[in-house]
């Protein structure tokens, strides 16, 4: 079962795996977004799902909260 559960909640729950990276959930766009800054660079991610959101940060070179 995912941690996920409503927008809300995934934020937070994003936000907490993450420090640094800014989160929110778009409620036009009904999409995950993060602001992702690595290696002096800023990058914009989007995605549908929050998982696929996580799996998007972990790639873009930020490691999670263990």
């Amino acid at each position: 079962m995912s941690p996920y559960g409503a927008p809300p909640h995934v934020v937070g729950v994003l936000r907490d795996q993450f420090p640094g990276v800014m989160i929110w959930y778009g409620l036009h766009t009904r999409c995950f977004w993060a602001l992702v800054g690595v290696g002096g660079r800023s990058r914009l991610l989007e995605a549908a799902d929050a998982e696929m959101l996580a799996w998007e940060i972990r790639a873009s070179g930020r490691r999670p909260r263990r």
